[in-house]
């Protein structure tokens, strides 16, 4: 993936993984040295958007991948 990709291009992909917590698992990810997109995971009150917290990360083909906590 281009290293300029952003959410709102037409090239745009990301695969989401639904965790348990995502605190613990976004801790995990960065200690083994995945690259992050986010700067920290993203909370939203009262789970608004369909969850309640989300991080974004790149996959080892440098795709978009979407964590999020329901």
């Amino acid at each position: 993936m281009p290293e300029d990709e952003r959410a709102n291009d037409l090239i745009h992909h990301e695969t989401c993984l639904v965790v348990d917590d995502i605190e613990l698992a976004s801790r995990l990810i960065r200690q083994a040295g995945v690259p992050f997109i986010s700067s920290a995971v993203v909370k939203t009150p009262n789970a608004e958007a369909g969850f309640r917290a989300a991080v974004f990360v790149r996959d080892p083909g440098g795709h978009p991948m979407e964590l999020v906590e329901r």
